[in-house]
């Protein structure tokens, strides 16, 4: 950890007025969408890393650092002649680099108070005392520091004013830095140089060559400010683009330092002495600022949401510094907490969490005390990525060792545990109630007096209060504190954490507290319909990229939504500016006295932020819908059903799930399920266990559990039964794990048949929910009322147009087997990414279904792809049964590009189908949103072959259906169920009513026939709705379907396992 690395963690602790005051520079609507994003290549897990450092831990040592036994500079270095301005800084750096930043301090105190030196060597180290002073929150102390470490003035003045937040001041430097004549007058800088030209006369250094030799460093640090300043005013697009600059700047410096073999003629040592400039670890600090330069740049990537890119430049500075400093080295475990706090955001807890605790066991293989900073913010990232997955009784014996580290030292308790959500949030899961409810009133109390009380650290914990109150038995008080701050706490839903980019850490912290809410309120019947509206707001997802840049378009269109958006975006950006300035002033000197002047621009900031939201609203509805969908109330669903239509929404919290159904009359049915999302999770899987098979042989199909499954159903929608029973029709919003199930395939029955002559016919009897009721599933109430309100489509539209059977490459196309499939092999459509085959250059034979693409630690390319020769059949089949012309509406092969998708007659269809795969972040190499896989140029289609969330955007539909014949796109997890969501809603914002998703990965054979059966049906009755064609399709195959032998024709096994009838969804309009 360089000085950088100091600067750079303190950069805005400090907003004082002179900027937080000013007005804040507009923001730029990001309408730039027009070029696709292309991601790194990037591994799937952190093995690359992980078992690397696992190697090395394995390995014995008796080389391992050791932390400083004092601070005390005599007792250090005995010899009094080696106590010299090099080797004491060379200690407190050490001390430094262990995290122990205090004992840097008392260090140099130590130095300075005992020991004579040059002054220009005492300056140096006052400016080192500003920035360890800083890091620890002394800030006033940093600024005395650095008033009396200016006596010799130099160009570097810039870094502490900008630590210590004096921007204004900072400012002025930049800018005379960056005058036309700055570098022939530059006259605090030509001080600067021409003292350590004296010191270093004899080595006959030229000023002018000394100059050019440091400049880049010079220029780093001015970029490094620049970009901390952008990033203060929200413009982030020109904070990424200072950092780029600086980590340019210090490779350069890092380059031409390597190369020179007398360390005594480094310009940038910052040591004077008799025999000139020397200091061994010159280039050792050069790489540590070259990381930090390179951390600054995936900080302020990961800011505006580019996240792949931001984990791309962390793995790099993670592998560099494993090849230079070793994989076990200290160096290595700081660079660890970084990355491992990305993957956290980025959802991917059980990486983050090896990552940091690899981290843990390298800091002890060195003897890192429990009480340094760079052990305590290890320690943290592994509590907060097991509290992220709700495992409270891991987390709570953690946190209490956490709070035993920092006990003696007030300093570090306030940074890692007073002031952090999950003290309390701890002692609520651990059944301390008593002791959560004082704890956050006392928190509370705090910020509202220091901070105010729109604050978000406020609204926060008073949330908390409340949620502790409750569990303490005090539900009226509880709720009520809650019912004052909830309003607060959804406007800030989603803006929170700008600055540090943690949208995801904010997210989850304000699903807790809400989920609380949901839960302690849904005891009482009066409460439901509110709590209705609310978990739908919940529910919603964050706006994902691909619609964001829909939206960014939309505001394209118009001049004036677009300055109305940025004045909105000015307005939110100085308020949240201000909100940290009083975070950040909490506790020094100026703080009583600038307070009430920032409470009142807060106060007119908010205003006029509301001011222009409801202008915004009110002008431009569609765009306000797009970005920031509100649910529904209960009333004005029961206006949008049907007489025979039933909707039933879900909310599966961490204790308890909630679930409403709802008819077109008659009083809606609410209950509080007594089960939580985790062992909804549980039940989920089990269930699922039966359609995931382990091969690509019956045999291998496991057996269907229909007790567990019908125990789902017992337990979630048979409390509700009397509001929707009388449907024909049902809707379910679903929520969580359910989401990944078909509630068709859920038995209402405890029911199986006997095994009968043919595998899978005892399925046949069960008593299947698809038998009672059509069933759709909605992402959303405000989407289920949406989707009604779009007019009919064209009566003078296509019947169909089908994309499928691509061609990824010609060894895809070998891969494929050739003749007809056994009737005891399963032809599953669950491989996206194909394997590599064991022979260069040769087709791979190594398809099946379980070689699923999750497995695969380096995405690939789109020429991996497995083959897909049985979509052709299914696409041609479908044609017919519409009575469509398959010369025409079937695009396969080479036609099946972007290029045709995207022909504006190809979007007035009622039916279009993708028979295809579909993709994710990651599967692809340098793909960033989800997509569907067609055929590229370079196999004789049009572009990359990749049909983005961005590119379905685009389009202008006008159809009925959108099949999603691809493997699980539906079901996808984690980041994969987030991107295929976004692909779902682009779809529906581009003019989709309805789509057909597959839930898993499908057997070809069987999705091909039920996919033709609902088309046939809804073409032999028009006035058959979509929900009951699919229905139909379902009953027929469990009840007829069955496979048969290509050789014998004989059937060899039924079609009643749900594996075969149930793995796709309807998502949307199910009329």
């Amino acid at each position: 950890m360089g000085l950088s690395w100091l600067g750079r963690a303190l950069a805005g602790l400090l907003l004082l007025p002179s900027v937080a005051c000013q007005p804040i520079e507009s923001g730029q609507v990001n309408a730039d969408v027009s070029t696709r994003t292309r991601a790194p290549v990037l591994p799937r897990g952190v093995g690359d890393i992980a078992d690397s450092i696992e190697r090395a831990l394995a390995i014995p040592t008796s080389a391992a650092a050791v932390a400083l036994p004092t601070h005390r500079v005599a007792d250090l270095i005995p010899n009094q002649w080696q106590r010299t301005f090099e080797t004491v800084r060379e200690l407190a750096w050490r001390a430094q680099s262990y995290g122990d930043v205090q004992g840097q301090i008392r260090i140099i105190e130590d130095y300075l108070a005992t020991e004579r030196t040059v002054e220009f060597n005492l300056s140096m180290l006052r400016l080192d005392l500003v920035l360890a002073n800083g890091v620890i929150g002394h800030v006033d102390e940093s600024w005395r520091q650095l008033q009396s470490s200016l006596k010799i003035a130099n160009d570097f003045e810039f870094e502490p004013l900008l630590v210590l937040g004096r921007y204004a001041e900072c400012l002025a430097h930049v800018e005379r830095a960056r005058s036309a004549d700055a570098t022939a007058s530059m006259t605090k800088g030509l001080e600067y140089h021409l003292k350590l030209r004296r010191a270093s006369i004899q080595q006959g250094h030229d000023s002018l060559n000394f100059y050019h030799f440091y400049l880049p460093y010079f220029e780093a640090a001015l970029s490094r400010c620049e970009g901390e300043i952008a990033r203060i005013k929200g413009d982030f697009a020109g904070a990424e683009a200072k950092a780029r600059i600086g980590v340019e700047w210090v490779e350069t410096l890092v380059a031409r330092w390597s190369k020179r073999n007398v360390i005594a003629r480094v310009p940038g040592c910052m040591g004077a002495t008799r025999g000139g400039c020397k200091e061994p670890t010159t280039l050792e600090r050069l790489y540590l600022d070259a990381d930090d330069a390179r951390v600054a740049l995936a900080e302020s990537l990961q800011i505006q949401g580019k996240l792949v890119e931001a984990e791309a430049v962390l793995r790099e500075t993670v592998r560099g510094v494993m090849n230079r400093a070793g994989a076990a080295s200290i160096e290595t475990a700081t660079r660890l907490v970084p990355l491992g706090t990305l993957l956290a955001e980025r959802g991917r807890f059980a990486d983050g969490r090896r990552l940091a605790r690899l981290a843990l066991a390298i800091f002890e293989r060195h003897k890192i005390g429990a009480q340094s900073w760079n052990v305590l913010q290890a320690r943290l990232l592994e509590i907060e990525t097991l509290a992220a997955q709700k495992r409270w009784d891991q987390v709570a014996p953690l946190w209490a060792a956490l709070e035993n580290a920092v006990a003696k030292d007030p300093i570090s308790r306030r940074r890692f545990v007073d002031s952090n959500p999950l003290r309390v949030m701890v002692a609520l899961e651990s059944d301390r109630s008593n002791e959560a409810a004082e704890l956050a009133k006392a928190a509370a109390e705090a910020a509202a007096t220091t901070l105010g009380d729109t604050h978000p650290t406020t609204v926060e914990a008073r949330m908390v209060w409340g949620l502790a109150m409750v569990a303490a038995g005090r539900s009226v008080e509880g709720l009520r504190l809650m019912d004052a701050a909830l309003p607060r706490l959804l406007s800030m839903r989603g803006e929170a954490d700008d600055e540090s980019g943690k949208w995801g850490a904010t997210a989850r912290r304000h699903r807790y507290l809400i989920e609380g809410y949901l839960l302690a309120g849904a005891r009482d019947p009066a409460r439901s319909e509110a709590l209705f509206t609310l978990a739908e707001r919940v529910k919603s997802r964050a706006t994902d990229r691909a619609v964001a840049a829909g939206a960014a378009r939309f505001a394209a269109q118009s001049a004036e939504l677009a300055e109305l958006i940025r004045r909105e975006q000015d307005s939110r950006r100085l308020a949240r500016g201000i909100h940290a300035a009083l975070a950040k002033m909490a506790g020094t000197s100026a703080f009583a006295a600038q307070r009430p002047e920032l409470q009142r621009q807060l106060e007119a900031a908010e205003r006029e932020r509301a001011s222009l939201r409801r202008t915004i609203t009110e002008k431009f509805p569609r765009y306000a819908e797009l970005i920031d969908p509100l649910p529904p109330s209960i009333g004005r669903i029961q206006e949008t059903l049907r007489a025979d239509e039933a909707l039933i929404a879900i909310y599966s919290g961490q204790g308890a799930t909630l679930v409403w159904a709802l008819a077109k009359s008659g009083r809606p049915a609410f209950a509080l399920v007594e089960l939580g999302s985790s062992e909804i999770e549980r039940r989920v899987e089990a269930v699922r266990q039966a359609i995931e098979p382990g091969g690509d042989s019956v045999a291998a199909v496991p057996p269907f559990d229909v007790a567990a499954a019908y125990d789902l159903y017992r337990q979630v929608l048979m409390p509700v039964e009397s509001a929707w029973r009388p449907a024909k029709r049902l809707t379910v919003i679903p929520h969580g794990a359910l989401a990944m199930l078909p509630f068709a395939m859920l038995p209402t029955a405890p029911v199986v048949g006997s095994k009968g002559d043919m595998a899978f016919a005892e399925y046949r009897s069960v008593h299947w929910l698809a038998r009672r009721v059509a069933v759709a599933q909605t992402p959303s109430a405000a989407s289920f009322v949406a989707l009604r309100q779009l007019p009919p489509g064209a009566g003078d539209r296509e019947q169909f147009v089908g994309f499928g059977d691509p061609v990824f490459s010609m060894a895809a196309r070998y891969a494929v087997a050739d003749g007809a499939v056994q009737a005891e092999k399963l032809a599953m459509r669950g491989v996206r990414v194909a394997q590599a085959s064991p022979v260069a250059g040769a087709p791979s034979n190594e398809l099946s279904a379980s070689a699923a693409i999750d497995a695969k630690p380096v995405p690939g390319r789109i020429a991996d792809l497995g083959a897909l020769p049985d979509t052709r059949v299914e696409l041609m089949q479908i044609a017919a049964a519409l009575g469509s012309n398959p010369a025409t509406s079937v695009l396969v092969g080479a036609d099946a590009n972007d290029r045709n998708v995207k022909r504006p007659e190809n979007g007035r269809r009622k039916v279009i189908a993708f028979a295809t795969h579909g993709l994710v972040p990651g599967d692809i190499a340098g793909l960033a949103e989800p997509a569907l896989a067609l055929t590229p140029a370079a196999s004789g289609g049009s572009g990359d072959g990749l049909l983005t969330a961005s590119d379905v955007l685009d389009l202008k539909l006008d159809s009925d259906w959108v099949v999603l014949s691809a493997c699980n796109t539906a079901a996808a997890q984690g980041e994969g169920a987030e991107a295929i969501s976004g692909l779902g809603r682009a779809f529906f914002y581009a003019g989709a009513r309805a789509l057909l998703v597959s839930n898993w990965a499908v057997e070809t054979v069987s999705a091909r026939q039920l996919t033709t059966s609902l088309f046939r049906s809804q073409a032999a009755d028009p006035e058959l709705a979509r929900d009951q064609a699919l229905q139909k399709a379902m009953l027929e195959m469990i009840d007829r379907g069955a496979a048969t032998d290509a050789g014998s024709g004989r059937q060899a096994y039924a079609y009643a396992h749900p594996i075969f009838w149930a793995p796709f969804s309807l998502i949307g309009d199910g009329r």
